[in-house]
């Protein structure tokens, strides 16, 4: 499959444009700065850019099938550039013909933050509206407009982060409830769960929350 990765230096990104390499698809690594993605496998392509000019987004879309956007935070203060970003990508998937997205989101985003309440009192009914409320609110943003793009779409919500080593043992709830949720999950897992979504319908046009 040909694939552009969007925030391909970043922690996530970094692992999808390996996985996505390792697994035979034709990549392109979308980046602002080459210098922070470093070295990469065999034959990707790494092409700078910034996935909030249109026209550069459009251009690297051309011929390709699908997206994975990773896109990380730069701080907490009001943003919109994952609804950017999100906006460019599916303009210019729906403009060349592409049909798959993939959406890197968070646990207690949009409609799981009942979720993340149960889950835990600390994340749900402090961090998020306190420290979280304007990057989550941009994620929203880009949700809604992944929902109502007209493509095949997944979203992914993982719990914690973390650069520990693969388990290869995911969670993924798309019904609201807690049960097997932990608090974590290694960022490889989540880019191998991205992956897979690009071309496995199990979780087409669903929002899963994962954890490991």
């Amino acid at each position: 499959m040909k694939l552009v990765v969007f925030g391909a230096s970043g922690r996530t990104g970094k692992h999808l444009v390996e996985l996505a390499a390792g697994a035979k698809h034709e990549v392109t690594a979308f980046v602002r700065t080459p210098a922070k993605l470093g070295a990469v496998p065999p034959g990707v392509k790494v092409v700078q850019g910034d996935g909030r000019d249109a026209k550069a987004v459009e251009d690297v879309l051309a011929g390709q099938e699908g997206a994975l956007v990773a896109v990380g935070l730069e701080n907490r203060g009001k943003t919109t550039v994952r609804e950017d970003v999100v906006r460019n990508v599916i303009a210019g998937l729906k403009k060349h013909g592409g049909k798959r997205l993939c959406f890197l989101s968070a646990s207690g985003v949009g409609d799981s933050l009942e979720q993340a309440k149960k889950f835990s009192f600390l994340y749900g009914r402090i961090l998020i509206p306190l420290l979280l409320k304007h990057p989550f609110a941009d994620a929203v943003a880009a949700e809604n407009l992944v929902r109502d793009s007209g493509l095949e779409w997944v979203i992914v919500r993982p719990t914690g982060l973390t650069d520990g080593p693969p388990k290869r043992d995911v969670t993924a709830i798309t019904d609201g409830s807690v049960e097997g949720m932990k608090m974590t999950i290694p960022r490889a897992d989540v880019a191998r769960f991205m992956l897979i979504a690009m071309t496995d319908d199990r979780y087409l046009r669903k929002a899963p929350t994962l954890s490991s």
